[in-house]
C-alpha cells in the first residue's frame, strides 16, 4: 500500500536474480512483466567478475560508482527493492540491499512479499522498459560491513563473530545437492 502511494517520490528496483538449477534467467523475464518505472539491478553485472574466490563477489567501489551512475541512480534517491521470487517473493533483493548499504546508500527498502505480494494486492505491472539517463553516483564504502577471506580464516580461532548460513536445511546438512557449481554439499564446522 506504502509504494503504491509512494510511486512517484521513490525508484523502483527489480533485483531479480535465481538459482541455475530454476532454468530461469531475471534479465530476460523482466522486459515481460515488473513494477511500472522499476529499472533492472543484474547481480551478474554489479559484480568484481575477476574475484578469485567465487562469483557475484562485491564489486568495488568504482565498479559499483560505473554501473549505479549507468543505472541512473543519484545518492539521494530513496530506492524500493524486489524480485520476483515465487516461494517467498524475497530472495535476491536482500542481497542487493546488503551491496547498496555496504556502499552508502542509506535510503534503501525491500518490498514486503515482493513482486508475488505486489501482484496479489492488485498492483499494476507493465511490460514497459524505462529510459534512464546517466548519472554521477558516488560510493562511501563500509569496511565495517564486509568480511574477508583471511578474515573468517582467522576467526576459526578468535571465534569473534558468528558465521550465519543461509542456505535450505537439506543443502546446509548435505542431504541435498549444491545447485551453484563447485560449491561442496554440507557445512564447514
Amino acid at each position: 500500500t506504502w509504494l503504491k502511494e509512494h510511486m512517484t517520490s521513490v525508484k523502483v528496483i527489480d533485483c531479480s536474480w535465481h538459482l541455475p538449477m530454476s532454468k530461469r534467467v531475471a534479465r530476460d523475464e523482466y522486459p515481460a512483466s515488473h513494477l511500472p518505472g522499476a529499472i533492472f539491478f543484474d547481480l551478474d553485472l554489479c559484480c568484481d567478475n575477476e574475484a578469485k574466490y567465487g562469483e557475484q563477489m562485491l564489486p568495488s567501489s568504482s565498479q559499483f560508482e560505473k554501473y549505479m551512475s549507468e543505472l541512473g541512480i543519484q545518492n539521494s534517491d530513496h530506492l524500493v527493492l524486489y524480485d520476483n521470487n515465487d516461494n517467498m517473493g524475497l530472495f535476491s533483493a536482500p542481497r542487493s540491499w546488503y551491496i547498496f548499504r555496504v556502499f552508502g546508500h542509506e535510503k534503501v527498502s525491500v518490498l514486503n512479499g515482493g513482486f508475488p505480494a505486489w501482484k496479489a494486492s492488485g498492483g499494476d505491472m507493465t511490460s514497459e522498459v524505462p529510459s534512464v539517463s546517466a548519472s554521477t553516483y558516488k560510493a562511501k564504502y563500509n569496511a565495517a560491513l564486509v568480511r574477508s577471506y583471511e578474515d573468517v580464516l582467522k576467526n576459526i580461532d578468535t571465534k569473534e563473530f558468528v558465521y550465519l548460513d543461509v542456505r535450505p536445511k537439506p543443502r546446509y546438512i548435505g542431504q541435498a545437492p549444491e545447485p551453484i557449481p563447485g560449491v561442496k554439499p554440507g557445512h564447514i564446522p
